[in-house]
């Protein structure tokens, strides 16, 4: 039997173990989900069991290769090896991460929009094809998402509601969100975020604000959105978009930049999620 929400956790920056061999078996999000289960089941019994299907865009291991292969070639030549190990799995992953039109060996970004597009056909297979979604983006995931939301936005033929067209989002969750880092060639009034993607779903399934952005303001790679550019601004000014500022994280991260990381398992955080499935389980 089909499930009735679907739900897209995608990764961010950094180092990550060894992908899974299916985007249902969870990894970095596994927490995050046990958690947000938990939640959901004390507010709606058996639902979350029955009715969510949640799997995981992971792409490390694309801009890893690279990384892994150069790192071991200068690792102790120089000082600092853990340091720059983690310099290099962190800023290298922005830097391989951009559209390089014409250059036949530079293949990352096409790489990672396939694996976004893989794990959103599956969720597609899970539920039923105009089932709304929810994507839940941690730092530069926020970027990769944004990026695929708009493609499929640009792309005609993908008009019709479908989870795979991303047009079924009822929530655009970003957290530790650095879409701020990736618009700097660009001014103010040049800067615009993606349409409503929820333009599949009928009425009651689209909430006014469609876009929740959560920050931790000690965490130096996540940033509030609304003031980035005139778009954001009208998207917040209409009610569409959110920043929620948290603090994230334990006792040992919440107040440092180890708060990047401390989304995951963070309680308010958990409760932003719990809440947004509990809605749409009451609706659907």
């Amino acid at each position: 039997m089909a499930r009735k929400i679907a739900v897209v956790a995608v990764h961010g920056i950094g180092s990550f173990d060894r992908r899974p061999s299916d985007s249902a078996t969870l990894s970095f999000s596994a927490d995050l989900e046990r958690l947000v289960r938990s939640r959901v089941e004390e507010r709606l019994p058996g639902a979350f069991a029955s009715d969510v299907a949640w799997r995981e865009v992971f792409y490390a291991d694309i801009t890893e290769e690279n990384q892994n292969a150069y790192f071991s070639r200068v690792k102790r030549q120089l000082n600092f090896d853990r340091l720059r190990e983690f310099a290099i799995k962190n800023l290298g992953d922005a830097a391989a991460y951009h559209t390089a039109r014409g250059d036949p060996n530079h293949d990352v970004y096409r790489r990672i929009h396939e694996r976004c597009a893989e794990t959103l056909q599956a969720l597609e297979d899970d539920t039923f094809e105009a089932a709304p979604l929810v994507v839940l983006a941690h730092s530069m995931g926020g970027h990769v998402m944004s990026n695929h939301i708009w493609d499929r936005q640009s792309d005609a033929r993908l008009s019709v509601a479908r989870v795979s067209s991303c047009n079924t989002i009822a929530s655009f969750v970003t957290f530790g969100c650095n879409i701020p880092l990736f618009t700097f060639a660009y001014s103010y009034d040049q800067i615009f975020p993606i349409a409503d993607p929820g333009s599949g779903l009928p009425d009651h399934l689209r909430p006014r604000r469609w876009w929740l952005n959560v920050y931790d303001k000690d965490d130096v790679l996540g940033y509030p959105l609304a003031n980035l550019g005139a778009g954001y601004k009208k998207l917040k000014d209409a009610g569409a978009l959110a920043d929620r500022q948290i603090n994230a994280g334990g006792w040992l991260t919440s107040w440092n930049p180890l708060s990047h990381n401390g989304y995951w398992r963070d309680s308010d955080f958990v409760d932003e999620v719990a809440k947004i499935l509990v809605r749409l389980l009451k609706q659907v």
